[in-house]
């Protein structure tokens, strides 16, 4: 059988907060015509700015790293783990990662999996804005080939209508803390990712992880 080497992926994230340059190029926003009273037009146009902003927060584009957490299994060896606390624009992610890069450089392609939550935003911000080549090929980061997003793998548009996902990983068993949301902490995302990968995706005769 087939060695698989397994990459986990989790990040957090900075506040958002447009760019002056971009809160210029966006739409005003405006209290609805009937409001009369100023403190309702203030609270309505505050609410409205939030609900944009947490909107303009899920643009893969528009995040910044607050932590990164990749983890590197190949069912032989100890796990590498790589951590990233805190980061600012000094954080040499090429330098970081290279263990793990150097790592994954060995082996073929085919056999490399990449699973997290927000998996392909993680990918794609590493590889277009801190030039992370050696992590994966850029132009497959965008297929369904070898990436598993543990969050959106079920998260589906029909799922959401109905249910919160973190219901659906909880009835599979995947242990969730109570209060668990998707990007909050590197280490509860890639412990999530691992489980998801355990339970759902890991052919059987395949060793679990267990980082």
């Amino acid at each position: 059988m087939k060695t698989q080497h397994v990459i986990i992926l989790g990040a957090t994230y900075r506040p958002f907060d447009p760019a002056p340059d971009l809160a210029d190029g966006l739409p005003e926003i405006e209290p609805p015509k009937n409001y009369v009273d100023a403190e309702k037009k203030a609270a309505s146009i505050k609410k409205k700015t939030e609900l944009r902003n947490e909107a303009l927060a899920d643009v893969w584009a528009l995040k910044q790293f607050d932590s990164l957490r990749v983890c590197y299994d190949n069912g032989r060896d100890t796990p590498m783990i790589v951590t990233a606390e805190s980061i600012d624009s000094n954080t040499d992610f090429v330098s970081l990662l290279a263990p793990v890069c150097d790592a994954i450089a060995a082996v073929d392609a085919r056999d490399v999996l990449y699973i997290g939550v927000g998996v392909r935003d993680i990918l794609r911000i590493l590889r277009s804005r801190h030039g992370v080549d050696g992590l994966i090929p850029y132009q497959r980061i965008a297929d369904q080939r070898d990436v598993i997003d543990a969050i959106g793998l079920l998260n589906t548009s029909e799922i959401a209508k109905h249910l919160d996902v973190l219901y659906v990983l909880r009835s599979l068993g995947i242990q969730l803390d109570s209060d668990y949301a998707p990007g909050r902490s590197c280490e509860k995302d890639c412990n999530v990712a691992m489980q998801v990968y355990n339970t759902l995706c890991r052919v059987r005769d395949q060793p679990k992880l267990a980082l």
